[in-house]
């Protein structure tokens, strides 16, 4: 495994801006605040307001509210690497909570419409889903030191190995869940850290990224019959992050819901398992690589399927037609289908004119039965000279 570490610009920006996006004044209801298209925009400053609330004079109005949006440029990622995990850390700055709020901060998405400057417009171009699952309270917030964001799995599946990963800073209860804070006239709450701009570049903002190179790739299944199928695998990369235990998850969906036992392997070795517990024919099912290192790195295999063999419909072969005939006035013609062994049928009497032609072989659907033995022929003419 490896680490990088990433901040964002320091003004004039190159790649990537860190600041705030605001809607400041008229007072208005909070709901309306929330969803305003933003009035206000900064991203020189040497602190950088995350979130900053407001209560007007006017009885239930507000006239402020702070979000912070940044940028990372995460682009020396290499391509064939697997995010780990990440860590985003602000150095706090200051802290107030006049109206005792007791808010709560959180990071989440954003979308500026520039990489290298805010403009108000930027206010509603942030989301809703968290990033991290524990927001940091108004008591924790450290305003001498670095203030963690430990990124869940939404927040990793955000990290762009290839461009800019991008940020916003919500408070969690009041601007995101869309709580109403308790009005008191003109009061504020607001939770500060250094950006970019500060002189101490030692307190800037900061991205930490742990990744590996190791892979693993899902290969297609073989031997499927009715009840199993074989599953396999390659280890393609270790990242020297050994011993590598491989397994499978599977399942009906891609949640899987089943684990085969993992196995030491090799880098550039394939590796397979049988499975055949409960599976039902005609059944499609999902299936993916799994590799583990040493360190507890986790990489997957891209997703499959296969689906389970049905049971094939019973097939019998006509392999052939003998016909018993004889000549006379009362001509009788009697021809049996030969069918596999598994069954006959007869007709008795026909004439020559509309007797079967034979189309030998031949393949049919037909109901497995006994075989039955041919009545005697109703009649045996005696030929004569």
């Amino acid at each position: 495994m490896a680490t990088i570490t990433v901040y964002p610009n320091a003004d004039p920006e190159t790649t990537s801006v860190d600041g705030r996006v605001a809607q400041l004044s008229p007072e208005q209801s909070w709901a309306s605040l929330r969803s305003a298209a933003g009035s206000f925009a900064a991203d020189t400053e040497t602190s950088l307001y995350a979130v900053i609330m407001r209560s007007g004079y006017g009885q239930d109005l507000f006239d402020w509210l702070v979000r912070g949006i940044i940028l990372f440029d995460t682009s020396a990622l290499p391509d064939n690497s697997t995010v780990i995990s990440a860590t985003l850390s602000l150095r706090g700055h200051e802290k107030l909570d006049e109206a005792g709020w007791v808010p709560t901060v959180n990071i989440y998405s954003s979308n500026p419409l520039s990489n290298v400057g805010l403009v108000a417009e930027d206010f509603p171009r942030v989301g809703s889903v968290p990033y991290c699952d524990t927001p940091i309270a108004y008591a924790n917030w450290d305003i001498s030191a670095y203030n963690d964001f430990v990124l869940n799995a939404t927040g990793l599946t955000a990290i762009s190995k290839t461009g800019i990963t991008k940020f916003s800073f919500r408070f969690a209860k009041y601007d995101v869940d869309g709580v109403v804070p308790t009005w008191a006239s003109f009061q504020k709450s607001m939770m500060t850290a250094y950006s970019a701009d500060n002189a101490n570049a030692i307190w800037r903002p900061k991205l930490v990224i742990t990744y590996t190179e190791m892979s693993v790739q899902t290969d297609p299944a073989t031997n499927i019959t009715t009840n199993s199928a074989q599953l396999n695998g390659t280890l393609i990369e270790d990242d020297a992050d050994t011993p590598v235990q491989c397994s499978f998850e599977w399942g009906l969906t891609t949640s899987y819901g089943n684990t085969t036992l993992a196995e030491t392997v090799a880098q550039g070795a394939s590796f397979s398992k049988v499975i055949g517990v409960n599976l039902e024919a005609g059944t499609a099912y999902h299936f993916r690589a799994k590799a583990v290192g040493a360190s507890g790195a986790t990489v997957y295999g891209a997703d499959r399927t296969f689906r389970i063999s049905t049971p094939a419909e019973s097939l019998t072969r006509v392999t052939g037609i003998v016909e018993r005939w004889s000549a006379g006035p009362n001509a009788i013609n009697q021809s049996e289908l030969i069918l596999g062994g598994l069954a006959s049928q007869y007709f008795s009497p026909l004439s020559l004119l509309n007797r079967p032609t034979p189309t030998i072989p031949e393949t049919r659907q037909a109901e497995r039965q006994p075989a039955r033995q041919l009545p005697p022929m109703p009649y045996q003419p005696t030929l004569r000279d």
